[in-house]
């Protein structure tokens, strides 16, 4: 059984990082049945980009994305509007893990 987190454009969500927690690990992607879909992606680790995918469409899957989040206070995950600005913009996270000593 696949767990994760769906998210539209435009949404942010925010994670506190504990002591403790050494990497945050994911892949996302989006249905192929949602054609029109384009996203840009972004994680942010204290307000910085971490990592950013633009242009991400249906049916990709993302390579695993590892961040070490060792000295960091707050983990954002973002998808933003791509080039159609919101129309079938839906991603899920797959199966994303804050990683513990």
């Amino acid at each position: 059984v696949l767990r994760g987190i769906g998210m539209h454009s435009h949404t942010r969500m925010t994670f506190p990082i504990q002591v403790g927690d050494r990497k945050f690990r994911s892949r996302y992607w989006i249905e192929p049945s949602l054609s029109y879909a384009n996203v840009d992606v972004r994680i942010y680790l204290d307000g910085k980009v971490v990592h950013e995918n633009k242009g991400f469409k249906a049916g990709d899957l993302s390579p695993v994305v590892d961040v070490d989040v060792t000295h960091g206070k707050t983990l954002t995950l973002e998808v933003d509007y791509g080039q159609g600005y919101d129309v079938q913009d839906r991603i899920v996270w797959v199966e994303p893990a804050i990683i513990r000593e």
